[in-house]
This record gives structure tokens, sequence and C-alpha cells, in this order.
């Protein structure tokens, strides 16, 4: 039982909270469960980073293995590690 109006995660059983980390929820690094749009940014950014890794930072390789233009990796690479 909370006695505030919000349940937060420290408010449920351990039981429920382990559940959702072993089942690939994305958690951050203070325990609470990511918003979607951070949970993809951080899923793009390592699928981008594997398919650079395996093309050997070939940018239009890495592009076709990604089924994207050249153009939209450059941009995503940049959304990714902005300068």
């Amino acid at each position: 039982m909370s006695s505030t109006r919000v349940i937060l995660p420290e408010h449920l059983p351990l039981s429920i909270t382990m559940e959702e980390v072993e089942e690939g929820a994305a958690v951050s690094g203070d325990g609470y469960l990511q918003s979607l749009r951070e949970a993809l940014s951080e899923a793009e950014k390592r699928h981008i980073a594997e398919a650079l890794d395996r093309t050997g930072g070939n940018h239009t390789h890495a592009a076709k293995l990604l089924q994207i233009s050249r153009r939209a990796l450059l941009y995503k690479i940049q959304e990714h590690n902005p300068s």
C-alpha cells in the first residue's frame, strides 16, 4: 500500500519488478522503466553499431544491411552522436 496517489516501482513487490527486468524491459540506471522513445533509441543505436562493426565501418554496406539509404544512416549516426 502507498500513502500517495502515484504508484512507483518501489511500491511494488520485488517479484513483479524482477519479472519485468528478466523479460527484457528497458530499465534505466536508476531502476525506472525507460520511455519507449529512449528504449527504441538505444536499440537503434546498438543495431547501427552492429551493422557498422560487421561491415568494418563501411557506411554504404551498413546501410544496405539495415535496408536504409546511406543518407538516412549518416543522419541517424549524427542523431545518436551529436558533436
